[in-house]
């Protein structure tokens, strides 16, 4: 079974963590993992996850990472560090107010070799744009 890890980049935007985050640990299954990483999030982020989410961050189900350096925030970059993280064999992007659809994981278990995944855009108003999914392999060879 294909390890899949889920990328998530936060700045500033604990409001929609707050309420997608659960939802999306809740949806993990075996073999899946999310990184989240904190690029110098002024609101609280890191006192929430480390108050709301011990169980997950000692299972591994969860990886919590703060950046500290003096980097002006650039998705693009954010996004990048975090993928770096990820140990999965599928890596996942999946912005702070995205939620883990039905079906999903099945879909990124099934991604062949140098295949992109983009989720199909039915009417989702919970934010479709920067989802993109890869396979490790693919991602470190586009650097």
């Amino acid at each position: 079974m294909r390890s899949i890890t889920f990328c998530t980049t936060c700045k500033g935007r604990l409001w929609q963590l707050e309420q997608t985050l659960p939802h999306n640990l809740a949806k993990l299954e075996e073999n899946c993992d999310l990184v989240l990483l904190d690029y110098q999030s002024p609101d609280g982020l890191r006192d929430y996850i480390f108050n709301n989410f011990q169980a997950e961050l000692s299972t591994g189900k969860l990886k919590y990472f703060r950046l500290e350096h003096d980097y002006n925030y650039t998705s693009s970059y954010a996004k990048n560090v975090a993928h770096k993280l990820a140990t999965g064999e599928v890596l996942f992007n999946l912005d702070g107010d995205n939620k883990i659809h039905e079906g999903l994981i099945t879909e990124l278990r099934d991604l062949k070799h140098h295949q992109f995944f983009l989720p199909r855009l039915h009417g989702n108003d919970e934010g479709s744009y920067g989802r993109l999914g890869y396979t490790r392999r693919t991602f470190h060879m586009l650097g």
